[in-house]
């Protein structure tokens, strides 16, 4: 009686597609006599890759979203389906920066690969306070995260960073805390607050309208506002040099006086710069001079500090705010070899 895998291939009302005479399902013939086909369920065991009709698997159905695509070949990454369970995504490609990496998951800030046109950095962390941010985004002054990943004096260092362009709070626009003298006046405090500014005009000087306290320059503060004020003795104003209103009682030299008085002999000297507190004198180097008795002549208390070279000044009022005292010779009683001193008040 003939039969399925009698080796005789029937034809006729129970046709058979083939009968290869055995009971082994995984060949060319399977043991139902239909020809082995990717799709039937069955994998062909009997060929090699890249031999026609090999499978390496074959799952019978028709869905390319498990583990054996319809051409019966092994799901992977890259092939341009996705594998429900394994895989977020396969566009086919081998772009690692795109939308879907090359391991087939989804392109997230964070991941460590740079999308571009998207992305400006990915450093592949969750830290926020270095210099790459968790909306990989490069850390920026202003972006209102404080970076933690720098030493003090290297670019980029920032003290605080609140997110804002206001330069008046207690961060500045540079990411720098706010601090009297910075040039910036603060506008963020009351007046009896801790850190409160009237006025900052960064340079350090007591001298003009603005403390280095950032308070405003007033009489009896202690400074002399120069173009304001002839004299400031704080507290002690309305005595015999200052009176309560920061005018003097005692008027300094007129720039360019000449005198003789004092001298002990040599060329006279000459005033090059006077004020409430101090003046400067300028004589010549071929005389000898009692230092103290020329300051004395003109209302000051004494003689501070002398020194210089013919070549620097030598008798006549040059490099106004540059003098340098270098000891010069003799002693403020008996001066030789000296171009300038100064005069001191007190």
């Amino acid at each position: 009686m003939a039969f399925c895998g009698d080796g005789i291939v029937r034809s006729g009302g129970e046709a058979e597609a083939c009968d290869d005479g055995n009971r082994e399902d995984q060949d060319g013939c399977t043991s139902a006599c239909l020809i082995a086909r990717c799709g039937d369920g069955i994998q062909r065991a009997d060929l090699q890759p890249g031999e026609e009709g090999y499978e390496a698997c074959d799952d019978g159905n028709e869905h390319l979203n498990d583990h054996c695509l319809n051409d019966c070949s092994l799901a992977r990454c890259g092939d341009g389906e996705i594998w429900v369970g394994r895989e977020e995504c396969d566009d086919g490609n081998r772009i690692d920066t795109d939308e879907c990496t090359n391991l087939c998951q989804v392109e997230r800030c964070g991941d460590g690969q740079l999308r571009e046109g998207v992305e400006l950095c990915d450093d592949g962390n969750r830290e926020d306070h270095d210099a790459c941010t968790n909306d990989c985004q490069p850390a920026r002054c202003g972006d209102g995260i404080l970076r933690l990943d720098l030493a003090e004096d290297d670019d980029g260092f920032e003290l605080c960073d609140d997110g804002n362009r206001s330069d008046h709070d207690d961060c500045l626009n540079n990411c720098q805390e706010a601090v009297c003298g910075d040039g910036v006046v603060r506008r963020d405090l009351d007046a009896d607050e801790f850190g409160f500014e009237s006025c900052d005009d960064g340079n350090g000087s007591n001298d003009d309208g603005c403390l280095v306290t950032c308070q405003p320059a007033r009489c009896g503060d202690g400074f002399v506002h120069v173009g304001a004020e002839q004299c400031d003795e704080g507290d002690n104003n309305g005595g015999a040099l200052c009176r309560a209103d920061c005018t003097l009682n005692w008027r300094p030299p007129a720039v360019g006086l000449e005198r003789c008085d004092g001298r002990i002999d040599g060329d006279c000297w000459r005033v090059c710069r006077a004020d409430a507190n101090s003046a400067w004198i300028a004589a010549n180097s071929r005389g000898t001079y009692d230092a103290h008795r020329a300051c004395q002549s003109v209302g000051y208390a004494r003689a501070s500090s002398r020194g210089g070279t013919c070549g620097t000044v030598c008798g006549y009022c040059g490099n106004i705010g540059r003098e340098h005292y270098d000891g010069g010779g003799g002693d403020l009683s008996r001066l030789r070899l000296t171009v300038h001193w100064r005069c001191e008040r007190n």
